[in-house]
C-alpha cells in the first residue's frame, strides 16, 4: 500500500465509484492509514490485510475485475498475468508494463496514469456492460493460455535462443 503502487489513485477513483462495486484491498504498507480513512467514508471498501498467495489467487478469480493502478514503471505486469490466469480482466494504468500486458478493450481497460476520475470511468464502464465483461473474461483467459503458461514461455525462450544461434552462425 504505497504511492508507487497507485493506492492514492485507486482511493480517489473509488470515491467516484460509490455505487459501482465493492472494493477489496489486499496487502499492507505505509499508506495503511489512508485505507482505514477511506473505509470509514465508504462502506464498500474492505481492507483484507496481508493474504497468502493462494488466498490472493482466490480473490482474483472471484473478482469482477482487478485494478492495477501502479504509478511506477513496473518491470513486468505479473499481477495482470495472474489475473488472466483466472479469467479476470484488468483495469490498469496506461503506462509501462501494465499497458504492455493489458490489451485495451480486449483483456481489460487502460486509464490515464494517476487519474482517479479516469479510473472510475473505466470501472463504471466495465461494471455496467456485462456482455463486455463476459467477453473480457474469456479473452483474459485465452491471453494467459497463449502467452503465459510454462509451455508457452519455454517455446518463446527456445525460439529466442534459436534465433541467437542462427545469427551467430551467419557471422
Amino acid at each position: 500500500l504505497s504511492h508507487a503502487k497507485g493506492l492514492d489513485t485507486l482511493l480517489s477513483g473509488w470515491e467516484l465509484c460509490r455505487d459501482a462495486l465493492p472494493l477489496k484491498i489486499a496487502g499492507d504498507g505505509p499508506l495503511a492509514d489512508d485505507v482505514r480513512a477511506a473505509m470509514a467514508k465508504n462502506p464498500r471498501i474492505e481492507w483484507l490485510g496481508r493474504k497468502s498467495m493462494d488466498e490472493v489467487f482466490e480473490l482474483i478469480g472471484n473478482a469482477a475485475m482487478l485494478i492495477f493502478p501502479s504509478n511506477c514503471y513496473e518491470t513486468f505486469g505479473r499481477v495482470a498475468a495472474e489475473a488472466f490466469a483466472r479469467g479476470t480482466p484488468v483495469i490498469a494504468s496506461g503506462h509501462g508494463a501494465p499497458a504492455d500486458v493489458v490489451d485495451d478493450g480486449r483483456t481489460g481497460l487502460l486509464f490515464k496514469p494517476g487519474d482517479g476520475a479516469d479510473l472510475a470511468a473505466k470501472v463504471r464502464q466495465l461494471a455496467a456492460d456485462q456482455p463486455l465483461l463476459a467477453r473480457m473474461r474469456q479473452e483474459a483467459r485465452l491471453e494467459y493460455l497463449h502467452k503465459y503458461t510454462g509451455e508457452q514461455n519455454f517455446e518463446m525462450l527456445a525460439a529466442i535462443y534459436q534465433k541467437a544461434l542462427d545469427m551467430r552462425m551467419m557471422r
